[in-house]
């Protein structure tokens, strides 16, 4: 039974690896026959694409999500190996969830930055109201926003990241980080000052629909 089993498994996926050489065949020579042979093999994965848009449908729009698994499985069928020892149904699951995956970080990110750069009824982005807040009460800064897409979003120095962080994320005084770094108290305070006066966070504005930030 387990030996008529695997034989089925066997050439079910030799079957479909064997449709999959034939589509790039086809697309290779732009046969136009390429165009049915991709319908055909994306009905048949039609279940592993929906479970992969099922799986991300908290992270987008499912338009938005099945549009980029269609194209990930696309590229998929023109990038597959079959020499390579690894079944093709293996390989595109991994591609599809792969691809989906990386799309909703960007995507979330992208929302991060977009909500940094909003404007409240104050006129101040959120970038600003957390480094115009006070420098000795850091209780009442409330952040929901990564703090990575933060340091991305203003484009400091490494000491500067470091500084911004340890005062905003860990909540330290300054005279704590001047112990921390062999300095006085009173560089701490100017170098911080010195980061609100750039006025990072006109770098981050939203100009229409995008968000200008360092590339």
């Amino acid at each position: 039974m387990k030996n008529h089993e695997s034989h089925e498994h066997h050439a079910y996926h030799a079957y479909h690896e064997h449709r999959v050489e034939e589509f790039q065949q086809q697309y290779q020579v732009q046969s136009e026959s390429y165009h049915q042979l991709f319908e055909q093999l994306e009905k048949d994965y039609k279940p592993l694409l929906q479970g992969a848009v099922y799986h991300y449908r908290f992270a987008g729009e499912r338009e938005d999500l099945l549009q980029v698994a269609r194209i990930s499985f696309f590229q998929g069928l023109l990038q597959f190996n079959g020499g390579s020892g690894v079944y093709f149904g293996h390989y595109i699951k991994r591609k599809v969830y792969g691809d989906l995956r990386t799309y909703t970080r960007r995507e979330m990110r992208t929302k991060e930055r977009e909500q940094l750069a909003a404007v409240d009824e104050k006129g101040q982005s959120l970038i600003e109201t957390l480094l115009m807040s006070g420098d000795d009460d850091h209780d009442s800064v409330e952040c929901n926003l990564t703090w990575q897409s933060l340091l991305d979003c203003l484009c400091l120095s490494e000491q500067d990241r470091q500084l911004i962080e340890l005062i905003y994320r860990m909540q330290y005084r300054f005279a704590e980080i001047a112990r921390l770094w062999s300095m006085d108290a009173s560089t701490i305070r100017k170098r911080h000052k010195r980061i609100l006066s750039m006025n990072l966070a006109s770098r981050c504005r939203a100009t229409g629909n995008d968000i200008i930030y360092r590339q």
